[in-house]
């Protein structure tokens, strides 16, 4: 199907435009993209004045996949993943030992994407991620101990620019260590923190260790 605008050289005004005009905020207008009769995906003001573009995979559960608030034009992902996890337990690290810290604790979790039993991400679905990740040492035996900190995927290989490090003596037995990281991953692949004390063993802070990302494309 082809609409097209009368051309200003036959009187038209060489523009087109379809309007959906519903009665009031609470009521819906919108389209309906289907496959075989059943839904899969709206682009709707559905019972609110924000624009929202919806999908479903089962004709029952849907899901917004973006949201733009009708008062401030501010852009929502409402079901991006993405998470915040933090240890509430001091990790034991021993001296030139590296060490998967236990991040345990999750502050906000969607799409599940952080598992708290096995203390990794896990992606979702495919696509480029920003993760990163805090370290806190915390003195045990020296203040002398060098600290580093990485990414590690599936349990194995290091993700290439997380390693970071700080070689300077701690100060008040407390200093922290940041890693980062843009990655592309599968779906299922898995994403953990890891962390280094050289020379010296210490402890990786409760409360103050940290892991936290989102997808980005």
């Amino acid at each position: 199907a082809l609409w097209t605008a009368t051309p200003q050289s036959e009187e038209g005004s060489g523009s087109l435009l379809h309007i959906l005009n519903k009665e009031s905020t609470e009521k819906d207008a919108g389209f309906i993209f289907q496959s075989d009769g059943q839904t899969r995906a709206l682009a709707e003001l559905l019972g609110t004045d924000d624009f929202r573009i919806t999908t479903t995979e089962d004709n029952i559960t849907f899901q917004d996949g973006l949201r733009v608030d009708a008062a401030t034009g501010c852009v929502s992902l409402p079901n991006l993943p993405r998470f915040h996890a933090y240890t509430n337990y001091h990790n034991d690290a021993p001296a030139d030992q590296w060490i998967k810290i236990g991040i345990n604790m999750v502050e906000f979790n969607n799409q599940g994407c952080f598992d708290p039993a096995k203390n990794v991400f896990r992606a979702p679905t495919k696509g480029s991620y920003y993760l990163a990740g805090q370290v806190m040492f915390k003195e045990t035996t020296s203040n002398l101990s060098q600290l580093q900190a990485r990414l590690v995927r599936n349990g194995m290989h290091e993700i290439k620019a997380s390693l970071a490090g700080n070689t300077a003596p701690h100060i008040d037995g407390l200093s922290a260590v940041k890693t980062e990281a843009f990655v592309t991953l599968n779906a299922g692949e898995e994403v953990e923190l890891q962390g280094f004390a050289t020379a010296h063993g210490c402890q990786f802070a409760e409360e103050f260790t940290f892991f936290w990302g989102y997808k980005i494309g």
